[in-house]
């Protein structure tokens, strides 16, 4: 039976996408044009920050992402009982290679995507869309996303967020603060 003003959120990249062949083609880029060795986003400063985040939010290597199948048929499971949403980082031209993928797995959903230019951080952009769902008479039941710091921003809008890595999923404890 489908609940029609309830709603379970979804991130895609790291979630339903996995992007680590990307990032790792991303990070290959930034290490040769600046003659450095980054194996993760996190030693990145600067310029080559910014490098790296122009190549990964373009659409030269989506070709490298694949599915994550256990996530995909969890979101298809909840789609039989509630309304299906995904929210991405991701700027909209890369979010609309990622509906095409995730259509053909049999998902139905309404996708909220980053628009260009937007450089808010994460947590922020994904909150903000949360409060328009729900200001518009959704309730959120479960919230799934790769982040921890989402995470804990959006727990407490929802019933049950979940921390999801790979096909590991870790229920997180609610927050009653108002972060940000």
């Amino acid at each position: 039976m489908y609940q029609m003003n309830a709603v379970v959120v979804f991130d895609i990249e790291g979630v339903l996408i996995d992007v680590s062949e990307r990032i790792k083609r991303c990070l290959e880029e930034v290490s040769k044009k600046f003659e450095i060795s980054a194996e993760d986003i996190n030693e990145l400063k600067g310029e080559a920050r910014r490098y790296f985040w122009e190549y990964f939010m373009s659409t030269k290597y989506l070709h490298l992402d694949k599915p994550i199948l256990c996530n995909i048929e969890l979101a298809k499971e909840l789609q039989k009982q509630y309304k299906l949403i995904l929210i991405t980082g991701a700027f909209c031209n890369v979010a609309k290679v990622h509906k095409k993928k995730l259509e053909r797995f049999g998902l139905k959903f309404t996708m909220f995507c980053r628009p260009i230019g937007n450089k808010l951080p994460a947590p922020i952009f994904k909150r903000e869309i949360i409060k328009r769902l729900i200001s518009r008479g959704y309730k959120i039941i479960m919230i799934f996303d790769d982040n921890e710091e989402v995470c804990r921003i959006l727990s407490q809008y929802a019933k049950m967020t979940y921390l999801v890595k790979g096909c590991e999923r870790k229920l997180v404890k609610r927050s009653k603060l108002e972060f940000y």
